[in-house]
């Protein structure tokens, strides 16, 4: 606990450096989607195109120099365009495992063309329901598959929002001077309640509403949680008075909120 510095010039300067902190972090407009393509003995002289049934998506390559016209539209290769925000790429070969990421905006669904020595093989589409996909392509049977069943995902989701909020406000706790002993029961309650409806109504906007839905919405949804748990704060929390209750939940929420936007926008 800091000692000899009042409580109200504690508040003043957190909130200073969240202002300071979320700022730089909307410049990039906050959270982003990632597909990771892991592609095992991918030979020499072997071309890869990203191909999707999604329409007018701007794509960071144009392959008018590999690719005619028509076999791009034939087998709908990603290439530029000019509707929205862009989907950026990022392709590294190490020995002969290639790893193919697609970020910042994502399409609908996705699959793969592969081209060599003048044949042409094409995978399966797979849907793209996850913040983060992590598949695999196989080029034996040009497969493209998770590596982790779809509820693991969401799983997965969750505690790498969970963990990171439970570990900054638990900060928080103990920085404005309450007693774990005498509040953790009802920290984790309300966290694991709010965190769980979070990730349930991001997941759901996104699958369904796309990257801009979440966009939009993602401010309110925390505001609501923010509110939430400072009423809950109000009067669960013990030992301090309620104005330092409810002073917690709003900066407690605030705190995560600004990592958890810095977790997504850098996914590891």
């Amino acid at each position: 606990m800091i000692k000899n510095v009042s409580f109200t010039k504690i508040l003043y300067l957190s909130f200073f450096v969240l202002f300071v902190f979320s700022t730089a972090v909307y410049a990039d407009m906050g959270p982003k989607p990632e597909i990771v393509v892991t592609v095992e003995n991918f030979g020499f002289n072997t071309k890869i195109y990203p191909s999707s049934e999604s329409e007018n998506f701007r794509f960071d390559q144009d392959w008018a120099d590999e690719l005619d016209e028509d076999f791009v539209k034939e087998y709908k290769i990603m290439n530029r365009g000019n509707d929205g925000a862009p989907v950026m790429s990022d392709v590294k070969l190490k020995d002969d495992t290639l790893t193919y990421k697609l970020y910042y905006r994502v399409p609908e669904n996705l699959r793969f063309v592969i081209v060599k020595d003048g044949e042409v093989r094409t995978s399966n589409f797979i849907d793209i329901k996850a913040f983060n996909e992590k598949l695999s392509l196989d080029l034996e049977t040009m497969e493209l598959k998770r590596d982790l069943p779809i509820f693991f995902l969401y799983i997965l989701q969750f505690f790498k929002t969970f963990i990171p909020t439970i570990l900054i406000e638990l900060g928080v706790l103990i920085l404005f001077g309450y007693s774990l002993e005498k509040n953790i029961k009802a920290f984790l309650v309300i966290n694991l309640v709010t965190q769980g409806l979070l990730n349930v109504a991001s997941t759901y906007i996104f699958l369904f509403g796309g990257l801009l839905a979440l966009y939009l919405t993602i401010l309110p949804l925390e505001i609501f949680v923010l509110i939430i748990e400072s009423i809950y704060y109000k009067n669960n929390l013990v030992g301090q008075s309620k104005i330092r209750n409810i002073s917690y939940g709003i900066f407690a929420n605030i705190s995560s909120f600004v990592a958890g936007m810095f977790i997504y926008t850098y996914p590891f």
